[in-house]
């Protein structure tokens, strides 16, 4: 009879405990996360956009002014001033956007990272907050050589800790490129570009 209540009351300490747990677990710790359908104006996709942001929560993107202003934009043509917003859970944690600039840019950036040629006149360059793709462009209002689409992150990032991942590194390269694509016909640049399909894999920041 002894060993009956005390099986009886094992099964109730179990079952108990079940129940704690279950009123802890929640619906987004299985990692749920919600996207737009399309971002940065209307250019990226979902998986575009997973990269950029964390891997729960929802994220959302909220794109300012035209992608490649033009001399007739506001400003007259200034390049970067508009960018795309990446949110994750309300906080800005990245963001893209045109600039212009000259071939010392480029010669700057080699100095503490290793240029990729993806093309004749298309250039990338990555660090361990930014990716910039360089693409020849005759056509830019203010006169420069290259345009600049840069993607970086804000206020630390997913992480918060000032860096990219690997992944994230990557999903920056492939954001960037597509969004250049569209902002050489929208400045327009006059010469052209054989922008490839997509970007070779980014080797892991070397650690010292």
């Amino acid at each position: 009879m002894k060993r009956t209540r005390a099986g009886a009351i094992a099964a109730i300490v179990v079952v108990a405990a079940g129940a704690v747990v279950g009123l802890w677990w929640k619906p987004w710790q299985s990692g749920a996360l919600t996207l737009p359908k399309s971002g940065c104006w209307g250019i990226l996709d979902q998986n575009d956009i997973r990269p950029a942001v964390g891997p729960d929560g929802t994220a959302t993107t909220v794109s300012l002014g035209a992608l490649a202003p033009n001399s007739n934009s506001p400003g007259g043509g200034y390049f970067g001033l508009n960018s795309c917003y990446f949110k994750w859970n309300g906080r800005d944690v990245a963001s893209a956007g045109l600039g212009a600039a000259n071939s010392s840019a480029l010669s700057e950036a080699a100095i503490s990272s290793t240029p990729v040629t993806l093309a004749q006149g298309i250039v990338l360059v990555a660090d361990s907050s930014s990716v910039d793709l360089y693409f020849r462009c005759v056509g830019i209002p203010n006169g420069s050589t290259y345009g600049d689409l840069q993607v970086t992150i804000m206020n630390g990032g997913v992480d918060s800790n000032g860096s990219t991942s690997e992944t994230t590194r990557n999903g920056f390269a492939n954001i960037a490129l597509k969004l250049a694509k569209v902002a050489a016909t929208k400045v327009p640049c006059s010469n052209h570009l054989d922008f490839p399909a997509s970007v070779p894999e980014l080797k892991p920041e070397p650690q010292y």
